[in-house]
C-alpha cells in the first residue's frame, strides 16, 4: 500500500498573511484539523487547531472579539520580524 492510496489531494491550505481568526474559522467550516501555509505557491508550514486553541485566550475573557483579534495579531507580528 502507498501513501497517495490515502491522501487528499484536494486539500485547503492558507497564505502567511491569513489571520489566526479566519484560519480558525477555515478549520471550523471545513471540519479539518490542519493546514498547511504557503508563501508564493511554496509550502512553508502547517497550523493546526491544537496551536490556534494553545495561543487564544480564554473563553472567560472580559475582551471582546476585536481586542482578542488585535492582541492576536499583534502577537504574531512579533514573532515574524
Amino acid at each position: 500500500m502507498k501513501v497517495k492510496n490515502f491522501m487528499n489531494s484536494d486539500v485547503i491550505t492558507i497564505e502567511t498573511k491569513t489571520s489566526i481568526l479566519e484560519a480558525q474559522n477555515i478549520m471550523r467550516m471545513k471540519r479539518i484539523k490542519r493546514l498547511p501555509v504557503m508563501d508564493k505557491g511554496k509550502l512553508i508550514g502547517l497550523v493546526t487547531k491544537h496551536m490556534i486553541l494553545e495561543a487564544s485566550p480564554s473563553s472567560g475573557t472580559s475582551l471582546s472579539i476585536w481586542e482578542l483579534n488585535y492582541l492576536l495579531t499583534k502577537c504574531a507580528h512579533r514573532y515574524n520580524t
